[in-house]
């Protein structure tokens, strides 16, 4: 996007320039949808009793577009399937070394949530890196609309719990995906070794245990919610997409709505009086890795988040005797459990996962999800996936625009295998589902943000590289 009053012949600037990038990128999605692309075999149908479900889904296949919009990065746009599922695929090679995963989080808090499009508004103005595309990710809690799941953004948990056996995938500081069924879990420890485990972070369910808190909880802790029932109902209803056949959205009840923000305040209540420990981080942060911490200040009652840092709320049931004092040093670490020697940078959480080790076949039962319109319907889905060398990334959206239809899961898994996914996992669908390419949202090529406010997107950045002067002293 170019800003206004300067032109990209006359900027000299030393970063790259992003606009000329997203152009171009943007003219080639345009370009390639007026030519046709390569068709599928189209011979006489067949049962599925009588062939494979691959040479099935395999038989049918039209692509209409199919691009590169950046070394890198492919895009492809294709109908799959005698359903005619319209596909859209962002290929990312996770080998060049000039793009990078990221995790965005709605308006930067935990109960957040923004339109994709306000995203990468917001994104192009404020981040130095391009953002190139953007799909919407964790399901989140209906009411407090905080995410499901484990949830990580350049290094820092923004939700640590997981929920029920759903699935998850950690990128590492390469992009690699690994996708596995993590349990975060925290621990803090002094120079002395002495530890304690991390119960919380970002909220407080009880007055006991230890909270960790970062710049996603907010400016201050506690945050003290003060939306009134009828804003807040007015705001789920506003947020609620016009496909009614979305079965995995929830009808609006005023006293669960109550409730939740009722459970808000008490949360709030109980933090207010707990001890906290202001600390800064000495390191880029990382799960699975320890992170050095500095402690700036201790106190009680509403404390400012400090700048690169977080707060650390030690719960009733901790000795004034064994909390840390200013000026000590802390260790924190997030682990994974599973797959514990890889520094992560980035993760998402959904269900269920749709290919193990390169088997099409959901396991939504497994994973607690039972309802048979999620399973079985023909909706709106999103989902990411990895080869088996875990040199691309997959990230592909099904939306039933025109005459094609939405995927069930097993259909959803089926097309994931296809593009070469070894492991695969559905996101949050739905009336969520969105997919925006150079800005655009692929579905109505519109550039005016749109659809519902989500809790958080994956997105793929191109780095911006510092331009050096060859003539500059380097000594």
């Amino acid at each position: 996007m170019k800003k206004k009053g300067k032109s990209a012949s006359s900027s000299k600037s030393s970063y790259k320039k992003k606009s000329n990038k997203k152009d171009k990128a943007h003219s080639k999605i345009r370009s390639s949808k007026s030519k046709k692309g390569k068709k599928g075999k189209k011979g006489k149908r067949k049962s599925v009793d009588n062939m494979s479900i691959k040479a099935y889904y395999d038989s049918y296949q039209v692509f209409l577009i199919d691009t590169t919009l950046t070394p890198g990065l492919r895009y492809m746009h294709f109908l799959y399937g005698p359903l005619k599922h319209p596909v859209y695929v962002v290929e990312m090679n996770v080998l060049d070394p000039s793009l990078k995963v990221g995790v965005i989080k709605g308006l930067n808090k935990n109960d957040g949530l923004e339109r994709i499009g306000d995203m990468f508004t917001r994104i192009d103005s404020t981040v130095r890196d391009s953002l190139l595309t953007a799909v919407n990710a964790n399901f989140w809690r209906a009411y407090r609309n905080t995410a499901i799941g484990p949830l990580v953004t350049n290094g820092e948990v923004v939700q640590m719990s997981n929920f029920k056996n759903w699935t998850s995938a950690f990128f590492d500081n390469k992009n690699r995906m690994y996708i596995d069924r993590f349990d975060l879990s925290g621990t803090i420890r002094n120079e002395n070794g002495t530890k304690w485990e991390v119960s919380y972070v970002n909220e407080r369910l009880d007055s006991n245990g230890i909270s960790v808190y970062n710049t996603y909880a907010g400016s201050e802790i506690p945050f003290v919610p003060n939306m009134a029932i009828d804003k807040a109902a007015q705001d789920f209803l506003d947020n609620k997409p016009a496909n009614q056949d979305d079965s995995t959205e929830e009808e609006l009840d005023i006293e669960q709505l109550k409730a939740e923000l009722t459970e808000a305040k008490r949360q709030s209540n109980i933090e207010y009086p707990r001890v906290k420990v202001q600390i800064r981080y000495l390191r880029t942060p990382a799960v699975n890795k320890e992170v050095p911490c500095l402690v700036n200040a201790v106190d009680t009652g509403t404390v400012g988040m400090p700048l690169r840092g977080a707060v650390i709320s030690f719960g009733k049931n901790y000795h004034p005797d064994s909390i840390p004092a200013a000026g000590d040093t802390l260790f924190i670490k997030f682990s994974t459990g599973l797959k514990d020697t890889v520094p992560y940078m980035q993760a998402v959480c959904g269900t269920p996962r749709l290919v193990a080790n390169g088997l099409p076949k959901h396991e939504a039962e497994y994973e607690g999800s039972r309802n048979v319109r999620f399973v079985s319907h023909n909706l709106p889905r999103t989902a990411i996936g990895t080869n088996f060398k875990r040199t691309k990334n997959y990230i592909v959206m099904v939306d039933p625009s025109g005459k094609g239809r939405g995927a069930n899961l097993a259909q959803m898994a089926a097309i994931m295998k296809k593009l070469g996914a070894h492991d695969a996992m559905n996101l949050d669908g739905g009336g969520s589902s969105m997919m925006v390419v150079c800005g655009e949202n692929v579905c109505n090529n519109s550039r005016v943000p749109s659809g519902r406010r989500i809790s958080a997107a994956l997105a793929v950045f191109r780095k911006q590289m510092i331009l050096r002067d060859k003539n500059a002293n380097t000594e």
